[in-house]
């Protein structure tokens, strides 16, 4: 995400996972791949190494200032990226606690006037597909509260993992970086 609102996503899939995605999208997945929206990986797991080196990249490209990560599972990552990139990461999670404030705030960027003015996401065909996937919940004694809700993807075959990681990055810029530690600002005394 940059200052202006524009988002910019990458999104990687093994090569034997596109047809079965293919097959929930009518298609539409494969031309995603074909079209460059998606990057497809060889073999059947997930291809960190290239993640890594496409993050890399894209640091050298726009001076990313900030990754915010989901802390669950996240730590192999977060070593993984900071050792590539000397970037700080700033650690989040998918709670209600902590997706509530970033999901209101994507809210009133979506309902900017005018339409784009807050948000743009320059017609990505697969954000678009994971948008209209998720769901919010917002408890009825408190309706501006609002709680993001997964779908249940085991049934429907449906993948928010775009939104969540807008959500994350939305979270990330409310919340600056990270103040840095007194060692890296004033070094050890001896």
């Amino acid at each position: 995400m940059f200052p202006g609102g524009e988002v910019l996503w990458r999104f990687w899939v093994p090569e034997s996972v596109t047809p079965i995605l293919s097959d929930y999208t009518n298609g539409r997945f494969e031309e995603w791949v074909r079209d460059g929206w998606v990057t497809e990986t060889e073999g059947d797991t997930i291809d960190y190494d290239r993640i890594y080196d496409d993050v890399a990249a894209d640091h050298n490209r726009y001076r990313i200032v900030d990754i915010t990560y989901d802390k669950w599972s996240g730590e192999p990552v977060r070593q993984a990226i900071t050792k590539r990139t000397r970037l700080k990461l700033v650690e989040s999670d998918t709670t209600y606690l902590r997706m509530t404030p970033p999901m209101s705030e994507l809210m009133r960027r979506l309902k900017a006037r005018p339409p784009g003015s807050e948000l743009a996401h320059f017609g990505n065909p697969v954000a678009l597909w994971m948008a209209d996937s998720i769901e919010k919940k917002s408890p009825r004694d408190d309706p501006d509260r609002m709680r993001p809700v997964k779908p249940d993807r085991d049934k429907t075959g449906k993948r928010i993992d775009g939104m969540v990681s807008l959500l994350l990055a939305v979270d990330g810029a409310m919340r600056g970086l990270p103040a840095p530690s007194v060692y890296e600002t004033q070094g050890m005394a001896l």
